[in-house]
């Protein structure tokens, strides 16, 4: 397979072992395969019989791509054959240039025999006297320039040459192959004749005949041209040719022509050729972002272009699906394909990229200022995306058709058009996943504490989350074999094979999420058909957690029920299906997570009641039933909290005050109190660090002022200085939590700075992404903005951070200043750490 270098499809031919454009087309193939045999058969008879071949086709249909593979298959059979074999290459447009077609092909021939060429340009020469000097040695391409040089200089001296030389030549070329079994081939492609006007291309039409008739020459010509334009030439040339009609003069110039097909003519070839393009050509980017377009890329036979995020590059408003137009479409998206590392390629982001692609001054009018929570831009876009719902099943029609259903829906939806909106925008914007505009509560919700995992979710990686969940160990009664495992071998038994499914989801987990899902989804066909899943509820419950951490809220959601249904007694399965309903916010099922936590607060040997209590209470709030007694209550978890102080009871008592509007179940006094009593009763640096992350996170959720921020970046900054930030927890999060607030202090040069540091490590996080853009773009870096937004790799932007005062976020006066821990940790290096100080030494 040829392998190129650079970021982009070479617009060019495809190489014969490149297969994918030919594998579907075996007549075709069978077709050029003949053309090679004959051509290495007849040649060896004592009469040759040239001839001339023509592929026809339409403009980047992939004729060219044919002509090489006639090329490599006339090889192979020669070598087969033990036959010698001169392959040249006519550039028709480049000897249009030239004033003597005849003269032109006839030095394209004679330079497969030196002997002959070197004598004719000697016999020139005599003939009318040139400058002095003889040829150099026949060593290759300098020799090759300076006898072509030679011979048409000569040639051009001597008006009445051509014709003569010609016959002479055809008659020299003949003769000195007569009766020689092991006489050379000459095969001579000649390509991009349709791009030559008719004039040259019927001359050059005659040219090609008249050498194919030498007596014993072994001269074939293969030509690549569409059709069409040779008819077209042909009437319109002023040659006497005699014939009744063009067609029947093509028939004496081109002694058998085959249609090259349509190579590409649904999405699933279109997809497996941008596959294999895609392997072969982008050798910029790593490979393994190459094979997770190729698994974006990957399309059942049935299967539809909008089933694919690329649906743009599969198809195109005006039908064109050409090898050409194909390699086209995909550099496009590949002008925006400059992913930073950490960004997992997910469909919703690719999804933008291909939107940028493909129009650029939609996406910088409408998609970016959505994107940067612009609420009318992004109510906008919205609607365009119902119109193109509605228009879906008119996907494929020219963009000229779908515009008056286009514009009707519009009316309809009281959306005042511009020249902007585009129909096919509008239908892509709703094929799945579709877009969705970003929603101002999660934007902040992203803003501190946590690494966004995916496109609208953010959970904290740096701590365990809020709720923590043990898992349960996995129910496995009847023993499984790891070698069963590993060989994917399911039992027969229902039960086992439900285990084993769970195993393998388990192992798939983190290198192939898809797979994981693909065998969780086994977990719940299987358990649906076990009529007593009593033994395995666990197992059953383990997996649930699992599509939870791969995004799959409706699946997890079914496991956790068919787990509770089957052990209504266990309290754990209670309590995580309880988790799962308030993170993922499912109103319909909150009845029934209450339900569950008073299942679990009624078993009389409860192990985890203050979690139980904890939910309880989120679910009363997400209820709105019984608030008077809510702060109360509160009040009273947290006086047990103090009682029985542990870092994860506190982290569950927090996460009940979370959201802005719950803050007021807690005063900044009594969580200070808390916390520092917790931090006494932690017994490792571990704990300790959680408590005081967990009492950063708190103070940045709330939001309540700049004051209550400052102390919360006060705070990180501390855990940056102690080293403990990067011993116990992920440091870049903490230095974006500090740039948001150097920017609300007004260093905003500070913050940039900070920003785009880190974004190397944290491209993924929605709001910095978000952030970052906002600030490159007020500073007038708007393509690098655009970069941040998507994820893209960026630029080297220099930013010269303001002064910054010497006892900027200090933290003298907190309770936590000046703790002990039971180790010393080396201090982290970090952007913050430079332009703010390291602190009091």
């Amino acid at each position: 397979m040829a392998v190129q270098f650079g970021h982009f499809v070479e617009s060019g031919p495809v190489e014969p072992e490149d297969d994918v454009l030919f594998s579907t087309r075996p007549d075709f193939v069978h077709n050029l395969r003949s053309i090679a045999e004959h051509i290495v058969t007849a040649s060896r008879a004592p009469r040759p019989s040239p001839m001339i071949f023509g592929l026809y086709g339409k403009w980047g249909a992939g004729k060219s791509s044919a002509l090489r593979l006639v090329e490599d298959l006339v090889r192979e059979a020669a070598e087969q054959a033990g036959v010698s074999v001169f392959i040249s290459e006519f550039d028709a447009p480049l000897w249009e240039q030239h004033n003597n077609v005849r003269a032109s092909l006839a030095l394209q021939i004679l330079l497969s025999s030196p002997d002959v060429l070197t004598r004719a340009t000697d016999l020139l020469s005599e003939l009318r006297p040139a400058d002095a000097g003889s040829l150099l040695a026949n060593n290759g391409a300098q020799w090759d320039l300076q006898s072509s040089i030679k011979f048409l200089d000569a040639l051009a001296r001597y008006e009445g040459a051509p014709p003569m030389l010609e016959h002479w030549l055809r008659e020299m070329i003949g003769r000195g192959r007569d009766n020689d079994e092991g006489r050379p081939i000459h095969v001579i492609f000649i390509d991009d004749l349709d791009r030559c006007s008719a004039e040259f291309t019927v001359q050059l039409l005659v040219a090609t005949n008249y050498w194919v008739s030498a007596r014993g020459a072994g001269i074939y010509f293969v030509l690549a041209a569409n059709r069409a334009h040779l008819l077209e030439s042909l009437q319109q040339s002023t040659f006497p040719l005699g014939p009744r009609s063009p067609a029947e003069a093509l028939e004496k110039y081109v002694h058998l022509g085959f249609e090259v097909p349509d190579m590409l003519t649904n999405s699933r070839e279109i997809s497996a050729f941008l596959s294999q393009l895609l392997e072969t050509a982008v050798s910029s980017v790593d490979r393994q972002r190459i094979g997770e377009l190729q698994r974006l890329l990957e399309l059942e036979p049935m299967d539809h272009p909008l089933d694919s995020v690329f649906a743009p590059v599969l198809h195109s408003a005006d039908g064109r699906t050409t090898p050409r137009a194909v390699k086209y479409r995909l550099n496009t998206f590949l002008a925006e394909f400059r992913p930073q590392p950490q960004v997992e390629l997910t469909p919703e982001l690719v999804k933008r990229w291909i939107l940028k692609a493909f129009w650029p001054d939609f996406w910088w009018r409408m998609i970016w200022p959505a994107e940067t929570l612009d609420e009318v831009s992004a109510s906008r876009v919205t609607t365009l995306r119902t119109i193109g719902r509605k228009l879906t099943p008119l996907w494929g029609m020219e963009g000229e058709s779908l515009r008056q259903p286009f514009e009707h829906l519009a009316d309809a939806e009281g959306l005042i058009l511009n020249p902007l909106d585009d129909p096919a925008v509008a239908i892509y914007l709703a094929a799945e996943p579709a877009w969705e505009p970003p929603r101002a509560q999660q934007a902040d919700a992203d803003k501190l504490g946590s690494e966004s995992g995916s496109a609208g979710e953010t959970r904290s990686t740096d701590v365990p989350t809020l709720d923590a969940r043990d898992l349960e160990p996995v129910d496995q009664r009847t023993p499984v074999s790891d070698r069963d495992v590993d060989a994917g071998n399911l039992p027969h038994d229902p039960q086992n094979r439900l285990i084993m499914s769970y195993m393998l989801a388990r192992q798939e987990e983190e290198s192939d999420p898809s797979e994981a899902l693909a065998k969780t989804r086994d977990v719940l066909q299987i358990a649906r058909g076990i009529h007593d899943l009593s033994g395995v509820s666990g197992t059953v419950g383990n997996a649930a957690l699992i599509a939870e951490r791969l995004d799959d809220v409706d699946l997890a959601i079914d496991l956790h029920r068919l787990a509770i249904h089957a052990s209504p007694d266990r309290e754990n399965l209670n309590l995580n299906f309880v988790q799962c309903i308030l993170v993922s916010e499912r109103t319909s099922y909150l009845k029934e997570a209450g339900e569950a936590v008073e299942r679990a607060l009624a078993l009389p040997d409860r192990q985890q009641e203050f979690r139980a209590r904890t939910l309880a209470l989120r679910v009363r709030l997400a209820l709105q039933d019984g608030l008077s007694d809510i702060a109360s209550d509160f009040e009273t978890l947290r006086i047990a909290l103090t009682r029985d102080p542990n870092p994860s009871d506190l982290g569950r008592l927090l996460g009940v005050t979370k959201k802005k509007h719950l803050r007021w179940l807690m005063n900044l006094d009594a969580l200070h109190k808390t916390c520092q009593t917790v931090f006494s009763a932690c017994g490792t640096d571990a704990e300790r660090f959680r408590t005081l992350k967990l009492l950063a996170d708190t103070l940045f959720q709330w939001g309540e002022n700049l004051e209550t921020e400052t102390d919360a970046a006060r705070l990180l900054l501390y855990l940056l200085r102690t080293g403990t930030m990067a011993r116990f927890g992920e440091p870049a999060n903490a230095e974006k939590d500090i740039a948001y607030v150097l920017g609300r202090l007004g260093y905003k040069n500070a913050a940039l700075a900070i920003y785009l540091d880190v974004y190397a490590v944290l491209a993924a996080n929605n709001w910095l992404r978000r952030t970052l853009a906002l600030n490159l773009n007020d500073r007038g870096y708007g393509k690098a903005a655009a970069g941040a937004l998507l994820g893209q790799e960026l630029p080297k932007i220099p930013i010269e951070s303001e002064a910054l005062p010497v006892d900027l976020l200090d933290p003298t006066g907190q309770w936590w200043d000046n703790l002990s821990w039971d180790e010393s940790y080396p201090q982290y290096t970090s952007k913050a750490l430079e332009l703010i100080g390291p602190g009091p030494q």
